[in-house]
């Protein structure tokens, strides 16, 4: 299974939020991806598979909404539909939660990872464990 960087997929951020969302991220050593169009976000989300997808715009019609909610159920990503001209301790809020999510996503995808490997180990039985022992 291949290793990923903690990321976060920021979709459609503009102006001023850009620089703040990035920043927010990069501080907490999340990767930052960027994207201006969800059509373009579900690209990525199937290559780069971020932790978390930040979305600033409003899905141009619910088949949009749709690809992206399949999207990320796929690649384990969590989705948070922001509100674009959510600014000040609102949109920190927001980030936090988002940033917090990200690494939930991440402690999720090293469980599932563990489990994976443990149920790929092979089983040997006890009496072939311990064979050779005595000797």
């Amino acid at each position: 299974m291949r290793r990923r960087a903690l990321s976060a997929l920021i979709v459609g951020a503009t102006g001023t939020n850009v620089l703040r969302v990035m920043t927010a991220f990069e501080q907490r050593r999340i990767v930052p991806l960027r994207e201006d169009t969800i059509a373009a976000a579900c690209d990525r989300i199937a290559s780069e598979m971020p932790h978390v997808a930040l979305v600033l715009v409003p899905p141009a019609s619910e088949a949009e909404r749709e690809q992206l909610d399949e999207c990320a159920l796929a690649a384990g990503t969590v989705v948070v539909h922001v509100d674009p001209t959510l600014s000040g301790p609102d949109l920190d809020e927001v980030l936090e939660r988002s940033i917090q999510a990200a690494i939930a996503q991440e402690l999720l995808r090293e469980e599932a990872e563990v489990v994976a490997r443990a149920a790929d180990a092979p089983t040997i039985p006890p009496e072939e464990l311990d064979e050779g022992w005595g000797e």
